[in-house]
């Protein structure tokens, strides 16, 4: 059988592949960060955070990676990137409580500086705040500091003022959000976060001040109300729901509807304590346990007293009862 020059020339040229890069080594990646070959660096932790949950995987310990990868990104100038990456080390679950406190103190830094570095941006006589450095970590820690102070002399006032004013849930919610955010910050800095901490607890216990007397104001209410539920009706418009008892006046439309505004408010402020816990720390929802009894207190109340307020009725309602 004759065979084609051209097919006789495919089978002798075959095709060459060049040999995959192989993975860098953890130890590979510490030379490289400490020679501050970041390109290399960044290809190399990014190729070994593609692993994950591979079986080559275990060589590796992940918050490390992701902390070569930021820093690998913040000294080629990609700051914002740089940002993500120190989120990814928080949510490792092997990183250490220190680690993840650093790592969220770095990210809050970043998105707070621009590439000359950080300026605070409070008041100042003469307005003359230095820029701090955050590309070199051991300068970065005294923008870290500066951060600190710059926060808690913005927020402090903030929740005394929200302490002393009305009750706005909504307000609220988003200060304790950016209160409890700033607690890493302040562990990374000074070691523990006792000043953002007591923030934290000033805001809540203000929540269950406010509850407190809420419950307070409407707990007269709802005895008032049962207590005209369980008169006597005289005028022969009710018939008795308890065989052998005469028949009970029980509520009219209109004070079945204070009952219903003062249950629409227990489960406002109960969904209000749930985002409150929700986004608060350890700390925070210790405190605001305190709103759970007074909150199902007047629940519990509302309910029965709603229930004891209707009655069964004879025939048309007379004229007056809902006045």
């Amino acid at each position: 059988m004759r065979r084609h020059p051209l097919l006789l020339l495919g089978l002798l040229v075959l095709p060459t592949f060049a040999p995959a890069d192989p993975l860098p080594t953890m130890d590979d990646l510490k030379a490289l960060h400490a020679a501050a070959d970041w390109p290399n660096l960044l290809a190399g932790a990014s190729k070994a955070l593609a692993l994950h949950g591979g079986p080559l995987s275990k060589d590796y310990r992940r918050p490390t990676l992701w902390n070569y990868k930021a820093e690998a990104l913040l000294h080629s100038g990609q700051m914002s990137i740089a940002a993500d990456a120190f989120v990814g080390v928080a949510a490792e679950p092997d990183a250490t409580p220190p680690e993840r406190d650093l790592a969220l103190a770095n990210t809050m830094l970043l998105r707070l500086s621009t590439p000359n570095g950080y300026k605070p941006n409070l008041a100042r006589p003469d307005n003359q705040w230095p820029v701090y450095d955050v590309i070199d970590p051991a300068r970065r820690a005294d923008a870290r500091a500066a951060l600190l102070a710059n926060e808690l002399a913005d927020l402090s006032p903030r929740v005394a003022a929200m302490v002393k004013g009305p009750l706005r849930p909504d307000p609220l919610l988003k200060l304790l959000k950016k209160v409890v955010d700033h607690q890493p910050l302040e562990r990374a800095v000074a070691g523990s976060s006792e000043k953002f901490d007591n923030l934290e607890k000033d805001l809540t216990q203000s929540f269950v001040d406010r509850i407190d007397e809420w419950h307070d104001a409407s707990l007269p209410i709802l005895r008032k109300l049962e207590a005209l539920a369980r008169q006597p009706d005289t005028s022969g418009a009710t018939a008795s729901d308890t065989p052998g008892q005469p028949p009970r006046r029980g509520l009219t439309q209109t004070e079945q509807s204070q009952v219903r505004r003062i249950l629409d408010e227990a489960a406002t402020h109960g969904h209000e304590k749930g985002d409150l816990s929700a986004a608060g720390s350890e700390i925070g929802r210790a405190v605001l346990k305190g709103a759970e009894g007074s909150i199902k207190a007047i629940y519990d109340r509302g309910h029965a007293v709603l229930t004891l307020g209707q009655v069964p009725r004879k025939g048309p309602r007379k004229p007056g009862r809902d006045g």
